[in-house]
C-alpha cells in the first residue's frame, strides 16, 4: 500500500487523493466559516440550521458529491468538493458549532 491510500491519523484525505494536515485544511475552512457566520450575525440561525443538520451529516456529504457535476457550473468546483468532503466528517460540525459559540462568547465579552 503506498501512503497515500491510508492517511495518518493527523491527515484527513482530499478529493483528489493526497493527504493534507487537519489543522490547515479542514480548520481553516471551519474557521472562515464561523468568521462570515459571526460577522453577519447569524450565529442563531447558523446553530440551529446545522444541529438540525447533524443527523443527516453523512448523507447532505453524499448528495453535494452527487450535485456536483450540476453545482460547478454556478460554484468553484474545488469549494463545492472541499464542502462536501468536510460534511463527510462528523466531527467538522462539531468543530464548527464550537467555533461560532466561541466567537459569540469573546464578542459578548467585548461588549
Amino acid at each position: 500500500m503506498d501512503s497515500r491510500s491510508k492517511p495518518t491519523p493527523q491527515a484527513l484525505p482530499r478529493p483528489d487523493g493526497r493527504a493534507t494536515s487537519t489543522r490547515s485544511h479542514n480548520d481553516e475552512w471551519v474557521e472562515n466559516l464561523a468568521h462570515r457566520i459571526c460577522e453577519r450575525r447569524l450565529s442563531a440561525p447558523a446553530i440551529f440550521f446545522f444541529e438540525s443538520l447533524r443527523p443527516l451529516n453523512f448523507i447532505a456529504s453524499q448528495t453535494l458529491h452527487a450535485l456536483g457535476p450540476i453545482a460547478s457550473l454556478f460554484i468553484e468546483p474545488s469549494r463545492w468538493e472541499e464542502l462536501s468532503a468536510a460534511l463527510e466528517d462528523r466531527r467538522t460540525l462539531d468543530r464548527l458549532l464550537e467555533e461560532i459559540e466561541k466567537r459569540e462568547r469573546e464578542r459578548s465579552l467585548r461588549r
